[in-house]
């Protein structure tokens, strides 16, 4: 069987267009799926590097998914950023998603937890959770963790997102099909 294909246009060889009506008999509805994308650029904590194209990175993810691929509605959607995009492209998709009236946060650490949990429950059996995170990562005490735009270098265990609770938040949404994408630069 082809793959399916999703955008407009012609199908390529080996490829199907799967229109909004076969997604809906297929069992899935874009109205029942959320998405967090989280880019963080800059960090509260002067001894955290920049992350130049952290944002560029989730403003990007999130214009695939729900303008390209339309497998999220914007209204289950948030962007958590925390700098500027830097490439010109994606500062307009930017200014799109924000037409389209996507919401726009700080990627902060009890923000994150509290929109993983308000998120994930906005999907049910027909949708799509999706968490998308670029920023830094560290281990500690072979624990991993995602630093927030507040989290505090030398105190990531506190101050940082628990890569396995993050994992069991996704876990805990109503939609079966969850995506988890991590783009975490590490230097420990």
């Amino acid at each position: 069987m082809g793959k399916a294909r999703l955008e407009e246009g012609t199908p390529g060889p080996g490829e199907r267009r799967v229109s909004e009506d076969q997604r809906e008999l297929e069992g899935f509805d874009r109205r029942r799926s959320a998405g967090l994308f989280v880019g963080i650029g800059t960090y509260q904590d002067e001894n955290l590097a920049s992350i130049p194209f952290a944002v560029d990175d989730a403003v990007d993810l999130a214009h695939l998914f729900l303008v390209e691929l339309q497998l999220i509605h914007e209204s289950h959607t948030v962007l958590c950023l925390a700098g500027r995009p830097r490439k010109e492209e994606t500062a307009e998709k930017l200014r799109r998603l924000e037409g389209q009236g996507v919401e726009i946060r700080r990627p902060l650490q009890t923000e994150i937890y509290t929109l993983l949990e308000r998120l994930g429950g906005r999907t049910n059996s027909k949708g799509l959770f999706l968490v998308a995170v670029a920023s830094h990562g560290v281990s500690f005490e072979g624990a991993d963790y995602l630093l927030a735009e507040d989290s505090q270098r030398r105190r990531a265990a506190r101050t940082g997102i628990a890569v396995a609770e993050l994992f069991d938040e996704v876990a805990q949404a109503r939609a079966p099909r969850q995506i988890v994408l991590l783009d975490a630069c590490r230097d420990n």
